[in-house]
């Protein structure tokens, strides 16, 4: 199935991207067992965007020529990251083409809805097996055409420089607290973010260890083969030797598994229910997609040993508060 509309035709221009708050929250540090502060993501704008703001911003303003070369994209209906970077072409002008990989529910919502709507050429795909021929072909009837797309993969991960950016902004705040911290909590869906967050220690001091709390299940290996990747376009390879940084993923960050549930978007009303219930006492919405699972694996980790109760920690909050009105909707 397809879907196309009209892209809108604004002129191009730089996506800007705002310093966000770091903020202690004593709630969440209660509800972890150990000291926790917040790093205010989910104020980046008011569609949603969080975290991906920074990574679609270095791929806008990157992008050569926008009111003419499209963007290629793929990922699931219900993607932030598409739903943002629908949003930010249409304002660019940028022409978006979104392969989706499976259908949407029958009855638009959420971050599919908003796609349908934003003027993107939508492409849905019921057999996710045939994505790659699919995508190939595409791309080049886009280049017969004359025009030189971009591709860019699920989650936009490739974009780096936005996550990098990131961790120097938070090496900053760090020393203007005169702080350290000790752990960086993140969820984890295509791996981009924390990614950059690990190349980022390149440009700063901070030596913070980085855990990524999975909310997706691509295979283990995924996420090291693109740490690998992105490591080696820095001109990082792995190595033996003791340094801040090396191109080796194991030494970059840990994953947990242990609060990845049914995958990504797999969610039961009892999880929007208790992410209300965390908005009343913490004053944050954790979504269930993403924070929510963030939360709860932060927490079995310190219960577990796996972080100790001693730590300081920084939880990087992503995004997400989209799914809350997407909720509210859905019970009136």
């Amino acid at each position: 199935m397809t879907h196309s509309s009209a892209a809108g035709g604004a002129a191009a221009r730089p996506l800007p991207v705002e310093r966000s708050p770091l903020e202690f929250n004593a709630a969440v540090s209660q509800i972890v067992g150990a000291e926790v502060w917040i790093k205010r993501e989910d104020l980046q704008d008011g569609v949603g965007s969080g975290v991906k703001r920074r990574a679609i911003a270095a791929i806008l303003d990157g992008h050569a020529a926008p009111d003419r070369d499209p963007i290629v994209i793929d990922g699931v209906p219900q993607s932030n990251c598409l739903m943002a970077m629908a949003h930010y072409c249409r304002i660019s002008g940028a022409p978006l083409y979104v392969i989706l990989r499976g259908r949407g529910p029958r009855q638009p919502a959420g971050n599919y809805a908003r796609l349908l709507s934003s003027g993107a050429h939508v492409i849905e795909l019921p057999d996710a097996r045939h994505f790659e021929a699919i995508r190939d072909a595409l791309v080049a009837d886009l280049i017969r055409s004359g025009r030189r797309p971009l591709v860019v993969p699920a989650g936009a991960m490739s974009a780096t420089a936005g996550p990098i950016g990131l961790g120097v902004e938070l090496a900053a705040q760090e020393a203007e607290l005169a702080t350290r911290f000790d752990v960086v909590a993140l969820p984890v869906g295509t791996g981009g973010t924390i990614t950059g967050l690990a190349l980022s220690r390149r440009f700063h001091r901070s030596r913070w260890r980085l855990v990524g709390i999975r909310i997706d299940d691509y295979p283990a290996e995924t996420y090291r083969d693109n740490f690998r990747r992105a490591a080696a376009s820095l001109g990082l390879a792995p190595s033996e030797a003791k340094a801040p940084l090396t191109g080796d993923p194991d030494e970059a960050f840990t994953l947990y598994d242990g609060a990845l549930g049914g995958g990504y978007g797999a969610t039961i009303a009892a999880d929007f229910e208790h992410s209300e219930r965390l908005c009343d006492s913490t004053g944050l919405y954790f979504g269930p997609t993403y924070m929510l699972k963030a939360l709860r694996g932060l927490t079995d980790m310190v219960a577990a040993g796996r972080i100790a109760s001693s730590s300081r920690v920084l939880l990087v909050h992503t995004g997400g508060a989209n799914e809350r009105s997407l909720y509210r909707r859905t019970i009136r």
